[in-house]
């Protein structure tokens, strides 16, 4: 039976193996932005904002304007462009720019999730907040099924102000008669981000689900759904997919798609997940993460598909470096840290506050996997 289900489990890897080496409204069902005829390199924009924080601000203005002109269509280089006309003060310059960036197909909601400290100045505009009041929806990403047992499931929303949530989850689509979650609440201190977890669901079983603010279903006409892992302990036929060097590409983020058509139980992201490469830069680590979160056909697969995630070096310090033995040394170790568990859903991450890192186990059926950290404690 073990040897089974390891042959499934390679065949589905390798589907997603293969597609995430091409990666390098509220129903998901929004138009996905077509990129630009020549879309930079995926660490284009994250080098400029990088140079924004280290103050050379007016000499990215000066090469984002000169890209825009050359290409109008590319909406990046218009967000990138809002943002360093926010850190000059230049509002009218930025409120023109996030315009141009929505008209070209971006969705509003990279505006609204940030990063916040850097846009605040764009917050205050009329032009903005009537922006934010067109959204469809208080959720701005997510939802992101994960930490699934076979008994229990956890939810991770973002949402564009603080917001009390909960989930509702049944057998049935029309969610008639649901068990209910204890209370979540998205925090601003979490950037906006909130976990609600059910328990007492049947192993092995398909679930549809529905986030409730403010007393509203936002998903009423078509709710997500996932399903338990089979009971553990007990054999099992199963399926999952993992991979990792998911650089961002908007021509291939579709892909996600292609792997949510497999249906795998779960997906491991094995590092590298977003290539950020700036650990002493958080505006543009959250970028980063904003840019794929946004993307209907990522929505679309999380919402669906139990997550699992540990970071490499692309995500946690730059190519082939490593943390070394101190737990607050290099200083951006434990913020890089905290900002990753506000982007995941998680069993663990690492041993907590003493022992930080990104390593957990978990089982599905009479398999246990052990996902590791090579890199914070690594001399």
């Amino acid at each position: 039976m073990f040897s089974k289900v390891v042959q499934k489990v390679m065949l589905t890897a390798l589907v997603a193996v293969s597609s995430l080496v091409g990666l390098g409204s509220v129903s998901f069902a929004q138009k996905t932005t077509a990129p630009p005829k020549t879309y930079p390199d995926k660490k284009y924009h994250v080098q400029l904002i990088a140079k924004i924080a280290d103050g050379k601000t007016d000499a990215v203005i000066k090469t984002l304007t000169e890209k825009v002109a050359a290409t109008p269509d590319d909406v990046e280089s218009w967000y990138v462009l809002s943002m360093a006309y926010c850190r000059t003060g230049d509002i009218p310059h930025a409120v023109e720019a996030m315009r141009r960036a929505i008209a070209q197909g971006l969705p509003a909601e990279r505006f609204v999730a940030g990063p916040r400290d850097w846009f605040a100045p764009l917050y205050e505009t009329a032009a903005y907040q009537a922006m934010v009041q067109e959204l469809k929806s208080p959720i701005i990403h997510g939802p992101m099924v994960g930490n699934v047992t076979d008994r229990a499931a956890s939810f991770w929303i973002r949402t564009v102000e603080e917001e009390p949530f909960y989930v509702i989850v049944g057998k049935d689509p029309e969610l008639k008669a649901p068990l209910r979650t204890p209370g979540g609440f998205t925090h601003a201190e979490r950037d906006y981000t909130g976990i609600a977890r059910i328990e007492s669901l049947e192993p092995d079983t398909t679930y549809y689900y529905d986030i409730v603010i403010d007393g509203k279903r936002i998903f009423s006409e078509n709710p997500p759904q996932f399903r338990t892992f089979p009971a553990e302990g007990r054999p099992a036929k199963f399926e999952i997919a993992f991979g990792g060097g998911a650089g961002y590409n908007p021509q291939y983020e579709r892909m996600w798609d292609t792997i949510r058509g497999h249906r795998p139980i779960a997906f491991l992201f094995l590092g590298d997940n977003v290539y950020i490469d700036q650990p002493e830069v958080p505006q543009a680590q959250r970028y980063c993460y904003y840019r794929r979160q946004t993307r209907p056909e990522y929505r679309r697969f999380t919402a669906s598909t139990s997550i699992f995630a540990i970071w490499d070096d692309h995500d946690f310090c730059t190519n082939d470096r490593w943390g070394g033995p101190n737990r607050n040394d290099p200083p951006w170790k434990i913020p890089v840290w905290k900002l990753f568990q506000e982007n995941w859903v998680n069993p663990a991450y690492g041993g907590g506050e003493k022992h930080p890192g990104c390593w957990f186990t978990f089982r599905i059926a009479d398999v246990q996997f052990i996902m590791l950290d090579g890199r914070y404690w690594r001399t």
